[in-house]
């Protein structure tokens, strides 16, 4: 059943906001395999976590009479996200969240269902992570390696460590 958008006085569509701050979120049934499927955009993730945009739509839903199935991440995640998740969760249950933050990453992964739909890898799915390899791999190169990987097509490295890297690379180009 597909709702008919609802307009105001002059034609304009209108919006209802929703329970989250820093959120954008559509919702649609897909006939075709009989489930419904919600995609959210989180623009300010410190105000409002992964955690609590995943545990809003697991109630919604089943406010509905629904369940949530999985989930999916598109794109990269903060480690700080899924630290808080993961603690969040172990909270929730009443466990302790003195563990590693492997065990952090892993509780989060299961709570909310990232592994459902594909294997949730967090070294490829983590910033810092992609961050970090990114960093062993530029370091590890000569001067004129690392003049060429920047210039080159390929993804450049990302915000604070390009920085540091441009940085890096001054420094070697001052003439003592």
């Amino acid at each position: 059943m597909i709702k008919e958008k609802v307009l105001d006085a002059s034609g304009n569509e209108i919006r209802i906001p929703g329970t989250l701050k820093g959120v954008k979120a559509i919702g649609w049934y897909i006939e075709e395999y009989g489930i419904a499927q919600v995609s959210i955009n989180i623009t300010k993730f410190r105000e409002t976590p992964l955690h609590i945009v995943f545990q809003e739509c697991y109630e919604s839903a089943y406010r509905r009479g629904q369940r949530v199935s999985g989930s999916e991440l598109v794109g990269l995640v903060p480690l700080s996200s899924m630290l808080d998740a993961g603690r969040y969760f172990l909270k929730k249950q009443k466990l302790s969240a003195g563990v590693s933050d492997e065990e952090l990453i892993h509780i989060a992964v299961k709570s909310m269902g990232l592994d459902e739909l594909g294997p949730f890898n967090p070294k490829e799915r983590i910033i810092e992570y992609q961050l970090e390899a990114e960093q062993k791999r530029l370091i590890d190169m000569d001067l004129v390696a690392f003049a060429n990987e920047t210039a080159s097509e390929s993804p450049a490295p990302g915000g604070d460590l390009f920085l540091r890297m441009l940085q890096r690379l001054a420094c070697l180009l001052v003439p003592w």
